[in-house]
């Protein structure tokens, strides 16, 4: 039974020290590189779609011609 807890500990050992090596780069990458990726893969460019449009107008003349 001691060989068998051995040979989990083994594999559970070996498989988290793969695994927290290799994903450093690739967790958040930055935007260029998620660019240097994309082309990498074969996929075409991405487009910039501009900033988020947040209007809000005010027209303070139609509040106060509202109020009593």
């Amino acid at each position: 039974m001691k060989s068998l807890h051995l040979i989990v500990a083994a594999l559970l050992a070996s498989t988290l020290l793969i695994s927290c090596g290799t994903h450093a780069d690739s967790r958040q990458p930055t935007v260029s590189q998620q660019d240097a990726y994309d082309l990498s893969w074969g996929l075409t460019p991405r487009k910039a779609r501009g900033n988020p449009k947040m209007r809000y107008q005010y027209n303070s003349r139609a509040e106060q011609a509202s109020a009593p």
